[in-house]
């Protein structure tokens, strides 16, 4: 691995205009402590982006609090978290002490963004959390960032150093996941807001779940996965992508085909079946590796994943897609920079919302 380059301090921002419209957008993305990694930190902050935030799948990529100290050591503004950490693999007290280290390195702007677990779990043979132990895991966690004690599989927890609180955000895209959000989250991490219909049965599901406990979706900060990327053509776009489609298949449809706000009609769903019988995870989330793209043609997903994953093509009409969002009720969007060049597509997000007007 090479060294890590170092760059002068990030300054300026070129995202006044959307925080002043009420949209902000963040970047998120595995920990490749590559050459370019500060130097990609500091592009992102220039471009407006509200926060950064790190995958935890161990096997797949580096450990994310360790872009994280670096990110908060090496950013003033953007926020910095987990995107998304799970439970098993981290005991609670490890997680809310590596958490609540983030929160005072980076001076308050850490965030703890968890879900029930994918890659991270299924690569070293873990089933995803069920879950009623999600949120005894989730809430130890945050309970214990704050200073208090916290019970966990019937036993007391507590931390013994200055722990600070870190707000807690809660990933998911079925009903469930989002209803949990919308009760005990601070933030709501939706999996994919790429169409004003996806983003309507988020919203929908986590106001539900606030309502239950007599709090509002205004109450919780909503941010919506949103694949934003440029291109000369939208084929071109969807060509960059397919990769990143693949993986999106196989986690999407792991557990249930028909309650994400997608119909899925039987014929479909055979295909999505087949293809994930043979889809090979060691070779997911890498460009440069096709085997999974051409399952996907072979199963002719690729264009119906790509009209409900993707917001891809020319910059106009990027922004026709973004307002369409935006009038369905999304105001923050997290985009993943998962291609080879993130200093570069970096720039270009930053771009597109500053340009949204």
């Amino acid at each position: 691995m090479t060294a890590i380059a170092r760059p002068a301090q990030a300054s300026g921002d070129t995202g006044d205009a959307q925080r002043a419209a009420g949209i902000r957008f963040g970047l998120v993305r595995p920990s490749r402590l590559t050459d370019d990694f500060l130097e990609w930190v500091a592009a992102a902050e220039r471009a407006g982006s509200s926060l950064l935030g790190f995958g935890d799948s161990q096997t797949m990529w580096p450990d994310p609090y360790i872009g994280l100290t670096l990110a908060a050591e090496h950013t003033e503004r953007v926020r910095l978290g987990t995107w998304v950490t799970v439970p098993v693999t981290r005991h609670p007290t490890v997680a809310a002490s590596a958490m609540s280290a983030i929160q005072q390195l980076s001076r308050g702007r850490a965030f703890l963004g968890i879900g029930p677990g994918d890659s991270a779990l299924i690569t070293i043979g873990e089933a995803p959390v069920r879950l009623a132990e999600f949120e005894e895991y989730a809430v130890a966690v945050r309970e214990l960032c704050a200073g208090r004690e916290a019970t966990y599989r019937g036993r007391t927890l507590a931390m013994h150093w200055n722990v600070q609180p870190v707000p807690l955000w809660i990933a998911g895209d079925g009903p469930r996941m989002l209803e949990l959000g919308g009760r005990i989250g601070d933030g709501v991490i939706v999996g994919n807001g790429a169409t004003p219909g996806l983003v309507e049965f988020a919203r929908r599901h986590i106001a539900s779940g606030a309502a239950s406990v007599g709090r509002s979706i205004d109450d919780i900060e909503v941010w919506f996965m949103v694949r934003v990327h440029v291109a000369p053509t939208v084929d071109e776009g969807i060509a960059d992508l397919a990769f990143y489609l693949a993986s999106y298949a196989n986690v999407r449809f792991r557990k249930s085909m028909h309650d994400k706000g997608v119909e899925v009609d039987d014929e479909m769903a055979e295909r999505i079946i087949a293809f994930r019988g043979e889809f090979d995870p060691s070779r997911a989330y890498t460009a440069a590796l096709d085997y999974n793209v051409k399952l996907l043609e072979k199963y002719g997903l690729k264009q119906w994943l790509a009209d409900q994953f993707l917001v891809t093509g020319p910059v106009d009409h990027i922004h026709q897609s973004i307002r369409a969002l935006v009038a369905a009720g999304a105001r923050n969007f997290a985009v993943p920079q998962m291609l080879e060049n993130p200093v570069a597509t970096t720039v270009q997000v930053g771009q597109v919302f500053s340009s949204l007007g």
